[in-house]
């Protein structure tokens, strides 16, 4: 029981600092969220790279989003790199005359690979990766590009929305990345950026040669070069102008499977820097983002276990029976605090449940450009805190056993 409730007291400790960390930075920040500035007079020659397997039903349509794109053509190089595509890929990118392919003859089994094959063929300073199957905005590259001009920026990310969302599945995804594209600008202010995702991201072509370019044995190579950027102590940017619409999984196993790989790879990358936590010789890389990448890998883990004990082996009662033990323990509270803490502990939970739905509606509110917030969509942001508090901790369990198992598959 002493076990239990010392893993119950961190849990909550851990979740209040950081609900109350983003609460603050977001009423401080408020104003600068969607102040991106657009680029009028900088204009840095850009290079494309687009790593493609199998994408013949998508990338002809992602390259005639990139024709679309306002921004001088002269100064946009295109890549496609095809690894190893057993449909029409590189078909369709031959009827584009302005795109470069390059073709794998087999498929590498890793996204990174074919990356660095187009970092090294790109001509030009700033190299931008794209997914075949990602639709920007026309003005995304314009909202971007400013971030340069500060020469600490290593990469600049954006917003990911889902394109066309049909499925419940998808609906659900549709707010999880308003959610993820809003709490990472938040982390922009802290330089914290921990992750420059694949839909469109952009960096510094010397940055990336500096730091030795992307992991190729990494599942989340898009993560671990966040990481390494930071760790040489150059910044990434979040951009909240700069939109991007991908496509998301449509079912279940696909989902999971997407997920399962997302957190094997954020595993791998936990792994690998974990000696420089707490270094303060990387700024807030060794100080925040470990940490906080940790600390969420915790609350997924010990969250998820705790609910299920209590439920599965006494059922709801149980939890009073918590808060008694914690309240009547000398050797965590002594004195007079005892007789405080139920109420205490009431007090914060609900606390926490009413400042993490204001947060969230919030967040949902700040994209009402992007999406009309009507009352589904309050059902469906329901539906979201429900379902997917209940997915990811099984998600994640199921990617520690398949890491333990040494089951790294795409």
């Amino acid at each position: 029981m002493y076990l239990l409730t010392g893993i119950y007291l961190t849990l909550i400790f851990i979740s209040m600092y950081f609900l109350f960390l983003f609460s603050l930075l977001f009423f401080r920040n408020r104003k600068e969220m969607f102040n991106d500035k657009k680029s009028t007079d900088f204009f840095p020659r850009i290079s494309i790279v687009m790593p493609a397997y199998n994408e013949g039903k998508n990338i002809g349509r992602t390259l005639r989003k990139i024709r679309e794109l306002e921004y001088p053509k002269d100064k946009l190089e295109v890549i496609v790199v095809d690894d190893g595509s057993t449909d029409r890929t590189s078909e369709i990118v031959k009827k584009f005359k302005e795109v470069r392919i390059i073709r794998h003859e087999k498929n590498s089994g890793y996204a990174a690979i074919p990356i660095n094959t187009g970092i090294d063929a790109a001509k030009n300073e700033i190299v931008a990766i794209m997914n075949a199957d990602s639709y920007p905005e026309k003005e995304a590259l314009l909202y971007m590009v400013p971030y340069f001009k500060d020469k600490k920026t290593g990469a600049v990310t954006g917003a990911y929305l889902a394109k066309d969302p049909k499925t419940f599945l998808q609906k659900l995804q549709n707010f999880e990345y308003r959610i993820i594209a809003w709490n990472r600008k938040l982390l922009h202010f802290l330089n914290a950026v921990y992750v420059t995702p694949g839909p469109l991201s952009l960096y510094r072509k010397s940055v990336l040669l500096e730091v030795g370019k992307f992991d190729e044995k990494n599942l989340t190579e898009d993560i671990e070069i966040a990481w390494r950027i930071l760790k040489y102590n150059y910044s990434v940017k979040m951009c909240l102008s700069a939109i991007t619409y991908v496509e998301t999984p449509d079912t279940l196993r696909k989902w999971w499977k997407q997920r399962t790989r997302w957190n094997i790879g954020g595993m791998q990358t936990l792994g690998k820097y974990k000696r420089f936590m707490f270094s303060r010789k990387y700024d807030m890389f060794g100080v925040f983002v470990i940490p906080l990448f940790l600390s969420f890998m915790i609350i997924s883990v010990f969250g998820f276990s705790v609910i299920s004990y209590i439920f599965t082996s006494k059922g709801l009662f149980l939890e009073s029976t918590i808060i008694k033990h914690i309240a009547t323990s000398s050797k965590i509270f002594p004195g007079e605090l005892n007789i405080l803490l139920p109420e205490m502990f009431v007090f914060f939970g609900l606390l926490m449940l009413i400042i993490g739905i204001a947060l969230f509606y919030i967040a949902i509110k700040d994209f009402n450009k992007y999406s009309k917030y009507t009352k589904i969509a309050s059902i469906s942001g329901a539906a979201y805190n429900l379902v997917y508090h209940i997915l990811f901790p099984l998600v994640f369990l199921h990617s520690i056993i398949r890491l333990v198992k040494k089951d790294r598959r795409w």
